[in-house]
């Protein structure tokens, strides 16, 4: 009986916040995650949290971040439905890669020989990443309540 492997489904992540200082938790402003299919193939997901007070934000954000989030429709949601919208997004492209994989292996293979299970995770990276994964894990309650399958955290990609 074959084993379940796991193929890696690279996700790119950053998100915008702001820190208020000690004792003040950082706010999420914004998250983008591209998925890198390969072949130049992506898909990408912007999200904005409307939940963030703009009245309380930086003028660096107001100033820079606002008007480039403020352009893309149907972006905002509030940080609970933020997590629902995440999950759904990534799980959906994790399925994608999924049969991807399983249908090329059939093209390349004996019909009669049935390839072993593909199961496609997430794997996250991210550009000096720790504050944008701890962003995504509070997402979800607490770090350790990210979705099963997910990894505990994201790798820096230099």
């Amino acid at each position: 009986m074959p084993t379940d492997t796991y193929r890696p489904l690279r996700f790119f992540l950053d998100t915008e916040f702001q820190e208020n200082g000690y004792g003040h938790p950082i706010d999420m402003i914004s998250i983008g995650l591209i998925a890198d299919h390969g072949n130049d193939d992506v898909s990408e997901l912007y999200l904005e949290n409307t939940d963030f007070e703009w009245r309380d934000a930086k003028e660096w954000h107001r100033q820079n971040l606002r008007p480039a989030l403020t352009q893309a429709p149907n972006t905002g949601y509030a940080a609970r439905q933020m997590a629902t919208v995440l999950r759904g997004w990534v799980d959906g492209q994790c399925r994608r890669r999924q049969v991807k994989v399983v249908n090329d292996a059939l093209a390349l293979s004996d019909p009669k020989v049935i390839p072993a299970a593909q199961i496609v995770v997430p794997q996250f990276f991210g550009w000096y990443c720790a504050y944008d994964w701890t962003l995504v894990g509070t997402l979800f309650g607490k770090l350790m309540d990210v979705p099963a399958r997910w990894p505990s955290g994201a790798s820096g990609a230099r």
